[in-house]
């Protein structure tokens, strides 16, 4: 996908405009998609640092205050590093 987006060698078509009213659309898809891309990467690293705090025993500790996790929030969000008081407070 990244390799289409930005219409490196190798990709096989990259719909790049032929009209110069379609770049502004163009530009839009590529810059959707590498955003995309950039959140799916982030969305890993969340993960992979889940599974590290499980083999280490330390899942479901807030990284902010060190406090527990709840069940319920992990339920919905199994990468979450914060409890909902520190998520609630980082977020604003």
């Amino acid at each position: 996908m990244s390799q289409e987006a930005l219409g490196a060698e190798g990709a096989v078509d990259n719909h790049a405009p032929l009209h110069p009213a379609e770049v502004g659309t163009h530009s839009f898809e590529q810059e959707f998609t590498l955003n995309l891309l950039s959140s799916d990467g982030d969305r890993l690293e969340q993960i992979d640092t889940a599974l590290e705090k499980i083999n280490e025993g330390t899942y479901g500790a807030c990284e902010e205050c060190g406090g527990r996790i709840l069940k319920a929030r992990l339920e919905l969000i199994p990468d979450t590093p914060y409890c909902v008081k520190c998520a609630s407070k980082l977020e604003s």
